[in-house]
């Protein structure tokens, strides 16, 4: 997935499923990133949002993860 995102940047869904592959193995911080360039390609994606707002709950800012 990394290097799909890599031959791909400006491919939303590479960095979804870059970002979901973080998130499963438990590393908040590469997810956030992750879904943050998702939502930076592509503002109206609600997947990108919600993913977004999940990993952020699990790193314990939740406020940050309400305003997703």
């Amino acid at each position: 997935l990394l290097k799909a995102s890599a031959a791909m940047p400006r491919n939303r869904v590479c960095h979804m499923l870059a970002g979901k592959a973080a998130f499963f193995a438990g590393d908040m911080a590469a997810a956030t990133k992750a879904f943050k360039f998702a939502i930076a390609l592509d503002p109206f994606a609600p997947d990108a949002h919600n993913d977004l707002g999940q990993a952020l709950k699990r790193q314990g800012n939740l406020r940050q993860a309400v305003a997703c």
